[in-house]
């Protein structure tokens, strides 16, 4: 497959996809399912992207993930990658659809957690049932900031 099959393959799938702001990770792994025979390293990918005037990278602070590096594979399943994202320049989102997607996100979150805690409630030890809570608190509290940020406006 040639570069720019790949680039404008890029582009569609990022066309497609619901959210605007999508980890490499990601990005890589769909194209490599959608070409079964193509070997494309996650570095070379990498550099096409970055030269190409479609695409803004972004940086990610989530290199720095709550989990073990033998746990990527587990956590990518469950929809959580490391590492850099990819805007597609034609969906930059706008202040406003930038603070929805903060706000649902983060709605989500608090979802997940919640959920998580009842599926593993008796199951965890004191201390990190204790840690988990905390955690939980501090996402509640946010969501609160995220929601009196909003209000402001």
């Amino acid at each position: 497959m040639r570069n720019d099959e790949i680039l404008n393959l890029t582009e569609q799938l990022l066309k497609e996809e619901e959210d605007f702001l999508i980890p490499i990770l990601k990005l890589h792994k769909l194209i490599l399912e959608e070409k079964e025979n193509l070997t494309l390293e996650l570095d070379e990918f990498m550099k096409l992207i970055s030269a190409d005037e479609r695409f803004y990278l972004l940086d990610s602070q989530s290199t720095q993930e709550p989990w073990e590096e033998d746990d990527d594979e587990t956590m990518e399943s469950l929809g959580f990658y490391k590492g850099p994202r990819i805007i597609l320049k034609e969906r930059m989102p706008s202040k406003d659809e930038m603070e929805q997607a903060v706000k649902e996100k983060m709605q989500q979150i608090l979802h997940d957690m919640k959920k998580a805690y009842k599926v593993s409630e008796g199951s965890m030890e004191d201390s990190e049932e204790e840690e988990f809570l905390k955690i939980l608190a501090k996402a509640k509290d946010l969501s609160c900031k995220i929601e009196d940020l909003n209000q402001e406006k």
